[in-house]
This record gives structure tokens, C-alpha cells and sequence, in this order.
């Protein structure tokens, strides 16, 4: 039988793993998404249509803007600079209740696949339940 608490402490931990590799990333789209066209101009032109006119896209990341100013334009340069101005604990914000919600989801996924695994063979399938002979298969 699959050990279940053993399963679900392994996903828990891939999914907090996984959590603290990506907040960083995750902190720079939240910081693309903030000076999005309708948020920096005003327009009240959906966000995602915005982009379908080819020349909306190039004016928005190679036009100087009135107003504010485009802080943020590309990844490395994102993390360096909230890096820089704000410190590494900025580049975490948000980590606790992310690293929850994957450790969570990680554990009850892995728990599930786990547990399908498990019981699929026995419900009629045409997969051959795992053996753990060595004699060679006729």
C-alpha cells in the first residue's frame, strides 16, 4: 500500500521547494502587470486586447511615456533592480501564502497521482499490476 502521509509531506515539500525558486519571477509579473498600458495611461481599453495592435506592443516598451515611467522592462534587469532599491526580502513578497498554496496542492496532487497508481491496475485495466519477481516475462 502507498504510504499517503509520506506522499503528501513529499509533494508539500517539492511544491514550498518549487515556491522559493519561482517567487522571485513571481514578484517581477506582478510588477509588469502593475505598469501595464492601462494602469500607466488610463485608457479603458481591455488589457489583453491592448496587445493585438502590433504597434500598441512596440509603444509600449519602446516609447518614452509622459507621466510615469516604465521602471520595469525585462526580467534580469527586474530582479536587479528591486534587488538594488528594495533589498532580497522584496524579491519574497508574498512567499508564505504561495508556499501554503503549493504545499498544499503539491501534496495532495502527488497523493492522488499516487493513489490512482495505485488502485488502476486492480479496477479492470489492461495495464499488468507491477511485480517485484525477477523471472523473465513469456
Amino acid at each position: 500500500m502507498v504510504d499517503v502521509a509520506q506522499t503528501l509531506l513529499s509533494g508539500a515539500i517539492g511544491g514550498i521547494l518549487a515556491t522559493a525558486f519561482n517567487a522571485p519571477f513571481d514578484v517581477v509579473k506582478s510588477r509588469f502587470q502593475s505598469q501595464l498600458p492601462h494602469t500607466i495611461t488610463g485608457t479603458k481599453q481591455h488589457p489583453p486586447f491592448y496587445f493585438f495592435n502590433i504597434l500598441n506592443l512596440f509603444l509600449f516598451f519602446f516609447k518614452k511615456k509622459k507621466g510615469k515611467q516604465v521602471k520595469y522592462r525585462y526580467t534580469i534587469q527586474s530582479l536587479i533592480t528591486i534587488y538594488k532599491d528594495e533589498g532580497a526580502r522584496a524579491l519574497y513578497k508574498g512567499f508564505a501564502p504561495k508556499s501554503i498554496r503549493m504545499a498544499v496542492g503539491g501534496g495532495v496532487c502527488m497523493a492522488a497521482f499516487e493513489l490512482t497508481c495505485y488502485f488502476l491496475p486492480e479496477r479492470g485495466s489492461r495495464i499488468p499490476a507491477a511485480t517485484t519477481t525477477t523471472e523473465p516475462i513469456n
